[in-house]
């Protein structure tokens, strides 16, 4: 075969990286492209120069007849298929079946029963099928294959997965999808895929536990996952989150005689290796072997892809039919055995509560109790840190935390009086039935904070960070949030008489059955706030309020919003 002509199908950004890679494979070329928005593929072909004619578009049908255009083009030898994870496999199998070699952004399907049938396309077509698993087309994992391969280490005894980073504003994107987003499908498949690369034998997972996040459509998608499972009787620890407070990517594969550390499991350079010394277990100092790419982290797998198509392959023998198959069996087990139901969301402080604490609310089974000594200790300390702890019957006050972080901890029956926690994180916490008089949390960071039956009057959190927190039957009574950033705030029956909330910038929030007397809003947007069946009662307002865009209330608030606030409301 001559020069392989390519085409991508879904001209996003991925696909610029893809379409920048293939200009250093020799023999090969980019054709054609098939995408909804000419305005994108024009900007595409501006970088990566493809015929006008050969840009095949279809706004009005969300890019169907322009992919089909795409499919039938005889003068296509490969695709990349780059579109959203739901859609690859109905077009894999009609690109299959046109007799195209498919080249599919991982992860290549969103179960065993989609792979199962883009197998079959490809079995039957002759055609040939890759995942895009980049890390398995990198030398790293040769690397590591064989030095497991030879022995030296002894038997595989276990693995743990860490892929822990921030994407930040989600608003928009397609991992808010109900259907094909989330993080296990975007970022938790890379893992998978390295424990389902070295380990052979059944799939057991013995335990899930999950965060939500709202979906585009208001219901719930995973936005951490942290499983226990075997495979092949290996224990295997996956902690995939895309809310961290971290950056953290590692694959660390235990064996009898030492470990294999891989930084960037999903594009890996090098890996470390310690081997153990002796019966003791110690270790000696790593050994860095370093296997860096070729060009970029695309290269290998589209170069691979190439050299297959040359020699007439139906099949990768780096990544196999089997292994997109086995996978998706993976990730299915994982989906299968989560805990927290997949249920709409938007029903209130309780439903929000029960979604987002599936570690809080688990910590005290596993927790250490500490007291007020070691909780002195870490304030002491300046930047301290205490994690997975139970903390019951304590009382301080008049002490200054630090900037401490307390995360996976559970906060019971506590009172703190005049306590100074400015500048502290809080980040998977459970407060239960706990007193905070005159406390101050300026500048703190709030992440995935769950309150039940707390008083909290006079509490300050001036320019502090909120999100995923939750308060049921909680007094906030003259609280201060001024300045504050809030985005995923829910409260079901809690009181803010008198609270502070000036200058603050508010997404997401929800606030059922609160008692919302003289709460100061002056200078805060107030759109898309949901006050549905709150109590309101003289609340201060600035004199640009004539219009409030979004606020969702209640018939009978409707009435008395227009005698409190003196607005106009719009039939319907």
């Amino acid at each position: 075969m001559a020069g392989l002509r390519w085409g991508i199908m879904g001209a996003g950004g991925i696909a610029r990286r893809f379409a920048r890679s293939l200009g250093h494979v020799e023999g090969a070329s980019l054709v054609a492209l098939s995408g909804r928005s000419s305005e994108r593929l024009d900007s595409f072909a501006a970088e990566f120069p493809v015929d006008a004619r050969r840009r095949y578009v279809s706004a009005e049908d969300g890019g169907e007849r322009a992919h089909q255009m795409l499919v039938d083009d005889p003068d296509v030898d490969a695709v990349y298929l780059s579109l959203p994870h739901g859609m690859h496999e109905r077009w894999a199998c009609r690109l299959l079946r046109a007799g195209k070699a498919v080249l599919c952004e991982k992860p290549a399907v969103l179960s065993a029963e989609e792979a199962g049938r883009v197998v079959s396309a490809a079995r039957e077509s002759g055609s040939l099928f890759v995942e895009a698993m980049k890390p398995r087309f990198m030398p790293v994992r040769a690397r590591v294959r064989e030095l497991l391969a030879s022995g030296e280490l002894g038997e595989i005894c276990g693995i743990e997965v860490v892929h822990r980073l921030d994407y930040g504003d989600l608003e928009g994107s397609y991992l808010l999808d109900p259907v094909q987003g989330g993080t296990l499908y975007d970022l938790g498949c890379y893992g998978v895929a390295w424990a389902e690369d070295l380990l052979d034998g059944p799939i057991q997972v013995d335990d899930v536990r999950t965060r939500w996040m709202v979906a585009s459509d208001g219901s719930a998608v995973d936005i951490a996952d942290e499983a226990d499972l075997r495979i092949g009787g290996v224990p295997v620890h996956f902690d995939f989150a895309g809310d961290a407070g971290e950056y953290r990517v590692e694959c660390r594969v235990t064996c009898e005689r030492g470990e294999v550390s891989i930084p960037m499991l999903h594009r890996p350079t090098g890996f470390t290796v310690h081997r153990f010394d002796g019966p003791d277990s110690s270790r000696t100092a790593g050994e860095c072997i370093e296997a860096p790419l070729a060009v970029d982290d695309f290269y290998d797998e589209i170069s691979h892809t190439c050299e297959l198509i040359r020699r007439g392959e139906s099949e990768s023998p780096i990544m196999p039919l089997s292994s997109t198959v086995r996978t998706a069996r993976i990730i299915d087990a994982v989906r299968a055995a989560w805990h927290e139901p997949r249920e709409r969301v938007g029903g209130g402080g309780v439903a929000m509560a029960a979604r987002m604490g599936s570690d809080c609310a688990r910590v005290g089974e596993t927790a250490h109790r500490v007291g007020s000594d070691e909780l002195l200790a870490v304030f002491a300390e300046g930047d301290g840190y205490i994690s997975h702890v139970l903390v019951e019957d304590v009382e301080l006050a008049y002490e200054c935390a630090n900037a401490a972080t307390f995360e996976h901890a559970v906060f019971r029956d506590c009172l703190f009086e005049q306590v100074d926690l400015s500048e502290c994180t809080f980040r998977d916490v459970v407060l239960e039935n706990c007193r905070f008089i005159g406390c101050v949390m300026d500048k703190a960071w709030l992440n995935r904070v769950d309150l039940r039956d707390c008083s909290a009057p006079g509490l300050s959190l001036l320019q502090a960070r909120i999100a995923w927190v939750c308060a049921v039957s909680t007094d906030l009574s003259y609280a201060n949030l001024s300045e504050t950033s809030i985005d995923h705030f829910s409260l079901d029956g809690c009181r803010l008489r008198e609270a502070a909330l000036q200058r603050a910038k508010l997404k997401n929030v929800r606030w059922d059955a609160c008692d919302l007397t003289r709460i100061d809003v002056f200078g805060t947007p107030l759109a898309g706030i949901d006050v549905s069946d709150c109590t309101f009662s003289a609340p201060v307002l600035s004199s640009d309020y004539r219009e409030l865009r979004g606020l969702v209330v209640g018939a009978d608030q409707a009435l008395d919003l227009v005698q409190l606030l003196g607005v106009r409301l719009a039939e319907g």
